[in-house]
């Protein structure tokens, strides 16, 4: 049940950081370098695509993701990011953020939550009595 939730909280983190802000221009397709992940699909070696396009493309390359996922972080020219993107090798490019998670507020009323036994659900208290 916990392993579900924390899946469901950055997932919906993951959507709400990826959607833009109405009316500003799609990442990459600015002047100025900016900061970017780039995820790459499996089998690929993502230390040896960071260099190609650190020299291919003028990225700048900060880390090397090896565990985790394949890919590295960069601050890339905006008008080299297409090219990135259109690598068979790249999964996806995405701008480089901050992501932020806030305090879970348990509803009013709740005492505590308690597994019963394996089998069976959670049970709560609510108001002084057993919910299940």
């Amino acid at each position: 049940m916990r392993a579900r939730c924390l899946a469901f909280v950055v997932a919906v983190l993951l959507v709400a950081g990826a959607a833009p802000a109405a009316g500003a221009p799609p990442a990459g397709t600015g002047g100025s370098p900016e900061r970017f992940i780039v995820v790459l699909e499996d089998g690929v070696d993502p230390q040896a695509v960071a260099n190609e396009h650190a020299n291919s493309h003028a990225a700048q390359i900060g880390f090397v993701y090896t565990h985790a996922l394949k890919g590295y972080a960069a601050v890339i020219p905006n008008g080299r990011v297409p090219a990135i993107r259109a690598d068979r090798r790249v999964r996806y490019v995405e701008p480089d953020q901050v992501a932020t998670t806030m305090a879970q507020d348990v509803p009013y009323g709740i005492k505590k939550v308690e597994p019963t036994s394996a089998r069976r659900p959670l049970r709560a208290t609510v108001a002084g009595r057993w919910a299940t």
